[in-house]
């Protein structure tokens, strides 16, 4: 049988791979099978280091009629990742080359196995973004999010991962590296063959590098949480950020899905939060004037039924709150616990707690529902989990 096979496959891989990079069953059983614990039901799980590694383990497979799972960061939730008694499981976790960035040219060279989080903190000391941003950044990898896809939160700005391609290397079944590197957008040559295999999840060969066009850093801004009546009233207030040029994102979550979820977080006061239909999250550049300035018509209309504004860690303002209205709120807005220290300029998790906008910030407004504090981060890792 294939099972039965595999440990005479297995001094192939070693003489390729080194033996500290061929994991058998004890190994395996030590792993993290991330988000599907059928991820790791392999026989045998390898760690080329770059294309040529992964090349020869796919070709060697395929003369011998091998099943192959290429895993990443293991944050998949479409079971594209388990495998199974007789599989190989390839990991790009050692493709790590030095992140090359040309803040020039706004390109970045990066192999398949960094994760986004890191790709954003390199970035970031050249004011610069990947343009792309998932709950998952802290694990999901550049070279998973290139097999699958991915939208994430910026999509609507920045499109999706095809749409951060400039070039990609992979590695093919037949032993060969398919190599077309090229950091230019305008690129008409021929076939663009990047393409076939951004969302083909490792069907037809390993991604293990990529050119990425970068974006300029958005400085952190405001993020709202509020609660609507509809999908319809979410879109339109959603438009009006975007009409003058200020959304940075927007998350939306169905009531229902958002409390059984904050049950699971253990975060009992979201369950707390204003009854409605839907929740939305958005993010808005600039400091809370533009913000209130913006959302104030919602909220006397009735669009926006209520909301909560994030608050930074240890400051008793609001994130990014100008200095005038820091003074004007300071006797109603007080600081949540600290939450877990998170790195990266850009990740909502740096946020402390969530805190209603007072009602003193414009009088006559109605009063928005006291909400008691809880972790920014698990709120917003509850209205990504999708």
């Amino acid at each position: 049988s294939l099972h039965d096979a595999l440990p005479i496959y297995q001094s192939a891989f070693t003489t390729l791979l080194g033996p500290d990079h061929v994991f058998g069953a004890n190994r395996i059983a030590n792993l993290d099978p991330g988000i599907d614990e059928n991820n790791l039901g392999c026989d045998r799980y390898v760690r080329p280091a770059n294309a040529e590694e992964a090349a020869e383990v796919l070709k060697h497979c395929a003369d011998n009629k091998i099943p192959v799972v290429t895993h990443g960061g293991r944050t998949g939730l479409a079971g594209g990742g388990r495998s199974r008694s007789g599989d190989i499981v390839l990991s790009t976790e050692r493709m790590r080359p030095p992140i090359e960035i040309d803040a020039e040219e706004r390109v970045a060279v990066v192999g398949a196995g960094w994760k986004l989080q890191e790709v954003q903190e390199a970035c970031a000391k050249h004011n610069l973004s990947p343009g792309i941003d998932i709950a998952a950044r802290g694990s999901a990898t550049i070279g998973g999010m290139i097999s699958t896809n991915a939208g994430g939160m910026e999509a609507w700005r920045n499109g999706m991962m095809r749409d951060r391609l400039l070039g990609m290397e992979v590695a093919l079944t037949n032993g060969e590296v398919l190599s077309d590197l090229t950091r230019v957008k305008k690129a008409n040559e021929g076939y663009d063959l990047k393409q076939i295999f951004c969302g083909a999840e490792g069907t037809l060969g390993v991604v293990t590098k990529a050119v990425l066009q970068l974006e300029a850093l958005i400085p952190a801004g405001q993020t709202i949480l509020t609660a609507q009546a509809s999908a319809v009233d979410a879109i339109h207030v959603m438009r009006a950020i975007q009409d003058k040029g200020l959304l940075q994102r927007a998350e939306v979550m169905w009531a229902t899905f958002a409390k059984e979820n904050a049950k699971c977080l253990g975060l009992p006061h979201l369950t707390d939060f204003h009854d409605a239909p839907l929740y939305v999250i958005y993010e808005i550049i600039g400091d809370d004037e533009a913000a209130l300035e913006i959302l104030a018509p919602f909220m006397e209309d009735g669009t926006i039924q209520n909301a909560l504004m994030a608050q930074l860690r240890g400051s008793g303002m609001r994130s990014g709150a100008s200095a005038k209205t820091a003074r004007r709120c300071s006797a109603t807005t007080k600081p949540g616990p600290k939450a877990p220290p998170r790195s990266g300029s850009t990740c909502p998790c740096r946020w402390a707690s969530w805190t209603p906008i007072s009602p003193t910030c414009r009088p006559g407004w109605p009063s928005w529902t006291t909400f008691q504090p809880s972790t920014a981060s698990a709120i917003w890792a509850t209205a990504t989990s999708t």
